[in-house]
């Protein structure tokens, strides 16, 4: 049992839940204290959780009796003090966690005896001094953390013990200097933290018998110098962050030459670095990724072998086949840059380069051999620049190339064959350019191509045939282009087609059979057309697979009896913001698996009751925002809304727009008795349409109802209006 005193009041809480194990949860009002024998009757508890909770002291030994607890979490608490003895007796305890507390000094012999502790966290304290035999007898211990206090320094052996170690975070502290040989103990350890502290120097050989380290952190401290023996044999060490130091390579005070032998990923960014020893990384065998970025560099540098990052260095120029010495390359990163104009012979020799990236530079006309000899590249990106027009053999040479990137340029034209050679291309991207028309074929040789962005450029017209023998494509994309008109034969056979945008544009119908061939396509946007009136019949006739469909933001004002009758699994359609006027009676009786409809926002003023009798899986309708006509004709639909308000999920703002006097009233709100005069006369109103059809409709003729009849018939009708 829980057991908490308060002032003036008794508060007793307690949960106990038998599975997976019983745990007591506790919350706590404030300036409550617990009682010293809260735990007595409860020895069989296996996670304690007082997190949050405001206390301010604990009672000594208030836990003792738990021999069994495995977990015990006070964090976020206002605990200053811990007695020595308060953990006493806890055998069992794996899991500790003091975080975001107001601890400054905890006792030396605060955790002995928590010989099971696997988890300890002191993070987000106000801890200024760590006893040097604090942790001596968690041998178990695989996490700690420190982080997010105020400690100065680490007493000489404070690690010792802690041989089974995985895991150890002490960054953001205020630390300067290390003692020597701190973590030559932690055989295990695998993520070592030690940034955002103020380490101006670091002792030789301080990273020494870690063979398991993954991951070291050293960024954000104010480093002057590394030694030379700073690393010993790390061959699974992945990850090395080093950036925003002071380091630079004046005489005297190098890297030195074996820092990265085993690193697989380097970060050197936001440095003082001006120039690195030519050497630096050459017995590195492991190294793929090398982020240099943000340092003052001197370009008579030459590193070897590597990935180089280049990233966002404000970059005007470079020297002509500054790169080539580097025959191994395989990934190099110049985006984010000024670069203007790169030589020809700017990348010969790199044989090896896979991945090139010039994104966002101030390219305007690339030369036609830039790319020569590049045979291994797979990767090119040349984004966001100024380019105006590409060579048609510029990308002759990139034969294994599978992603080209040539989006926000200032393309007005692509070249006849410009992509001919490009046998392996799988993603080409050309969105957002000011290309108005596309050369016959150009796409043909593209038979590997799985996505295709052409959207947000001038195109009007699109030729015959422009996306045939491309078997492979899954995206097309053709939105914000004004087109007028789509060619009676655009599309080959595309059966992997899952995702077509067609919006945007300046259509006003489409040919029947533009869909024809795209018979796995599971989206189709063809939405925001805003010339677009009317659609053909057998549009959607081929499109067995297709789940969401999007209509929306058109023009159109009806549609085809038929026109969704052969889409078996659709689940989405939307038709909102349109001028539908009405709806044929049957149009969605094939949708019996539609889960969400969109109407709303047309010119709808009625539907017969039937019309969603079929979507016995619909989940999703919206109807508001049209001009319902609340009079005799609404109360098929009116009934079906009622029963199914749980699907029209707007149901509140579906409002009657007509007679006057059903103003401002839902439609869901009208009742079966007040169109009970329906059936024995129609009565005509100024504001409404007699939509009634002429075998159904009774005239004054066949029944003579008197005018004062009639009038007493509304005022009745107003008056059950003002009763709702």
């Amino acid at each position: 049992m829980c057991l908490y005193f308060c002032t003036g009041s008794l508060w007793m809480i307690f949960i106990l839940v038998s599975l997976p194990r019983l745990t007591c949860n506790m919350f706590c009002p404030s300036g409550c204290f617990c009682d010293p024998t809260a735990f007595h009757v409860a020895r069989q508890l296996k996670s304690v959780q007082l997190s949050s909770n405001d206390l301010l002291t604990l009672p000594t030994r208030v836990f003792s009796p738990l021999v069994a607890l495995e977990q015990l979490f006070l964090d976020g608490n206002q605990l200053e003090i811990l007695a020595p003895d308060m953990f006493e007796g806890l055998v069992s305890l794996q899991a500790l966690d003091l975080s975001r507390n107001k601890l400054t000094s905890p006792a030396s012999d605060l955790f002995d005896g928590l010989t099971s502790l696997d988890f300890l966290n002191l993070g987000r304290n106000s801890i200024k001094k760590l006893p040097p035999t604090i942790f001596h007898s968690l041998t178990k211990l695989r996490q700690l953390i420190i982080y997010y206090n105020e400690l100065e320094e680490l007493e000489v052996g404070i690690f010792d013990k802690l041989v089974n170690l995985m895991e150890l975070r002490i960054e953001h502290n205020q630390i300067s200097s290390l003692p020597s040989q701190v973590f030559w103990s932690l055989r295990n350890l695998k993520t070592l933290t030690l940034s955002n502290n103020q380490l101006l120097v670091i002792p030789d050989r301080t990273f020494y018998f870690m063979p398991k380290l993954r991951k070291l952190t050293l960024y954000n401290n104010p480093l002057l110098s590394l030694p030379d023996e700073l690393m010993g044999y790390m061959p699974e060490l992945t990850e090395f962050y080093l950036f925003g130091t002071n380091l630079t390579t004046a005489p005297g005070n190098e890297l030195p030459q074996a820092l990265f032998c085993w690193v697989v990923s380097i970060d050197l960014k936001n440095n003082q670095l001006q120039t690195l020893p030519g050497d630096t990384f050459s017995s590195n065998t492991a190294l793929k990724n090398l982020s240099l970025s943000g340092n003052p560099w001197n370009c008579d540098w030459i590193i070897r072998d590597i990935s180089v990052q280049l990233s966002s260095n404000d970059l005007s120029t470079l020297p002509a086949r500054v790169f080539s010495p580097l025959v191994a390359l395989e990934q190099l990163f110049l985006d984010g840059n000024q670069l203007e104009i790169l030589a020809p012979d700017m990348f010969e020799g790199l044989v090896s380069l896979q991945a090139l990236d010039l994104s966002s530079n101030k390219l305007t006309s690339p030369a036609s051999d830039l790319f020569d000899g590049l045979t291994s590249l797979d990767f090119l990106n040349l984004g966001r620049n100024s380019i105006k027009k590409l060579p048609p053999t510029i990308f002759h040479s990139l034969t294994k190339l599978r992603q080209l990137i040539i989006y926000y340029n200032e393309l007005e034209e692509l070249e006849v064959g410009i992509f001919d050679k490009l046998v392996n291309l799988m993603e080409l991207r050309i969105e957002h350019n000011q290309i108005s028309s596309l050369p016959p074929q150009v796409f043909w040789s593209l038979r590997n191509l799985k996505t295709l962005t052409l959207s947000n450029n001038q195109f009007l017209v699109v030729p015959d045939r422009t996306f045939y023998f491309m078997p492979k494509l899954k995206k097309l994309t053709l939105y914000n282009n004004p087109l007028l008109s789509l060619p009676d034969e655009l599309m080959g056979y595309v059966p992997e087609l899952t995702e077509f945008y067609l919006f945007g544009t300046n259509l006003t119908t489409v040919p029947g059979n533009v869909f024809a061939n795209m018979s796995g396509l599971q989206m189709l946007n063809f939405h925001l057309n805003d010339h677009l009136k009317e659609l053909p019949q057998d549009l959607f006739c081929c499109l067995p697979n297709l789940t969401k469909l999007s209509l929306k933001s058109n023009n159109l004002s009806r549609l085809h009896p038929e026109l969704f009758s052969k889409l078996p699994t659709l689940n989405t359609l939307v038709l909102n913001n349109n001028k539908l006027e009405n709806l044929p009676e049957n149009i969605f009786q094939n949708l019996t698996g539609v889960l969400s409809i969109d109407l709303k926002n047309n010119q709808l003023q009625t539907l017969p009751g039937d019309t969603f009798s079929s979507n016995t899986a619909l989940k999703n309708l919206s109807l508001n925002g049209n001009p319902w006509n609340c009079d005799c004709d609404i109360r098929g639909i009116a009934r079906w809304i009622k029963h199914n308000e749980q699907v029209v999920l707007d149901s509140e703002d579906v409002m009657c727009h007509s007679p006057v006097y059903q103003l401002l009233r839902t439609v869901s709100s009208l009742r079966d008795d007040e169109f009970n005069f329906c059936d024995a006369t129609t009565v005509h109103f100024a504001a409404t349409t007699d939509t009634t059809p002429p075998s159904d409709r009774v005239t004054t003729q066949d029944n003579p109802v008197s005018a004062s009849t009639q009038s007493d018939i509304i005022k009745s009708t107003k008056r059950n209006t003002q009763i709702d």
